[in-house]
């Protein structure tokens, strides 16, 4: 007797690990380019704008987002 499986997937969890990590990374690199326009356009009309955190906060997720696709893709 052996084990039954049941029908095959059409995606496995590793596939679709890394469609949610390239989703998010793709998410995140529009959301940045967006933040970057946009504190252009605020940098013409103002002189003096404080620093935004936000860009280093999105690097940093940036770097997790590449690290968990190469360890999905390397099986780490």
């Amino acid at each position: 007797m052996g084990a039954k499986f049941g029908a095959p997937q059409a995606i496995g969890p590793r596939q679709f690990a890394m469609i949610m990590i390239a989703t998010g990374f793709i998410g995140l690199a529009i959301a940045t380019i967006q933040h970057r326009r946009q504190l252009r356009a605020i940098k013409k009309v103002y002189d003096n704008i404080p620093w935004s955190t936000a860009g280093l906060v999105a690097g940093l997720v940036s770097v997790l987002g590449l690290l968990a696709i190469f360890a999905v893709i390397f099986r780490m």
